[in-house]
């Protein structure tokens, strides 16, 4: 039959999910460029598929890490799919908030989901497609999660704008709550 295999993209595929799904899609027979910062994880989950999986150590608040992410991918790679898993969440009343915290959950949940799509851009158009992996709390407050959920708020309503500004180019943002 067609060939249906795809180049994906998983930001935090060092655990969780983004494992789960990286060893998934691989088994699935996908090449699989999984991005973390945990090294030795990516490491052990690159020995489960070592033909399918491409680990990218990076951590997504570093521009010349994002950049990594773009030279992993080839010039056969066009139409990928990219999924934008990696978030972190630190609980903290508004009382006891930090501007560090909460510059952090913006950096990696919503800024960094943004700017790496922008870098992946020409690997994306025709046919791409994006995954943002979002939380209820987007959309229903729990206190101390406000720095978490606002922040993936914002990941939402960047699905809503690139799905908008990007239809031309053939390119899909969708949002997931697991």
């Amino acid at each position: 039959g067609i060939n249906m295999s795809k180049t994906i993209v998983v930001t935090g595929a060092s655990s969780g999910i983004g494992k789960a799904l990286a060893l998934h899609l691989a088994k699935s027979g996908h090449k699989v460029i999984a991005v973390g910062r945990n090294e030795a994880a990516l490491t052990e989950l690159r020995q489960a598929a070592p033909d399918r999986i491409l680990p990218v150590v990076a951590d997504l608040a570093k521009d010349e890490d994002l950049a990594k992410i773009k030279d992993a991918l080839s010039a056969e790679d066009h139409g990928i799919y990219l999924v934008h898993n990696a978030g972190i969440a630190v609980p903290a009343l508004l009382k006891d908030m930090t501007k560090e915290s909460w510059d952090q959950h913006m950096a990696i949940n919503a800024t960094a989901p943004v700017f790496l799509t922008k870098i992946l851009l020409p690997y994306l158009k025709d046919g791409g497609r994006v995954l943002n992996i979002s939380t209820g709390l987007a959309h229903f407050p729990m206190a101390g999660f406000s720095a978490y959920g606002i922040s993936k708020a914002a990941l939402y309503m960047m699905k809503e704008f690139f799905n908008s500004e990007l239809r031309d180019q053939r390119i899909i943002f969708g949002s997931a709550m697991p």
